[in-house]
């Protein structure tokens, strides 16, 4: 969260709101990601798709209470279904939400609800944010609602 926005706004949210927010130096080291986890029980887990999946693949994390988590973020990547679902089934269901979003755009655009989660599908624009689907050859022409774009 030092070095990019996407961490960056998790921070400034946890700031926000005053919670309490875990910088783990190197979140590879999952043992000890799962240790903090378990000191100081999770409400809100923000991480990208490559390290959900490494942290499904350890015992301890999926023994961990996740009663009292709201949702787990993801973003940077798209994350397939399968992996969704093996988060889901230590999380709870209806918990995961992905973002879309760029430095750029200072960083997050759209939400993929978990309230409305669609599979595929970057999601709804946040207040404030206005988007466009366009062609993706041209970069210019509109593309009709429902129809693949950029």
């Amino acid at each position: 969260p030092l070095f990019h926005i996407g961490g960056a706004a998790v921070l400034f949210n946890a700031l926000r709101t005053a919670s309490t927010f875990l910088l783990i130096p190197d979140p590879r080291d999952i043992d000890h990601f799962v240790g903090e986890m378990h000191k100081r029980t999770p409400t809100v887990l923000a991480a990208v798709p490559a390290l959900y999946q490494m942290l499904c693949a350890n015992d301890t994390f999926k023994s961990l209470d996740f009663s009292g988590l709201r949702m787990a973020i993801s973003g940077a990547a798209p994350f397939a279904k399968e992996e969704v679902q093996k988060l889901e089934s230590v999380v709870g269901a209806g918990k995961f939400c992905e973002v879309y979003g760029m430095t750029e755009t200072s960083p997050v655009i759209t939400l993929n609800p978990a309230s409305h989660f669609k599979e595929a599908h970057v999601g709804i624009p946040l207040p404030g944010t206005d988007v466009r689907i366009v062609d993706a050859e041209d970069g210019t022409r509109p593309m009709p609602q429902g129809e693949a774009g950029e």
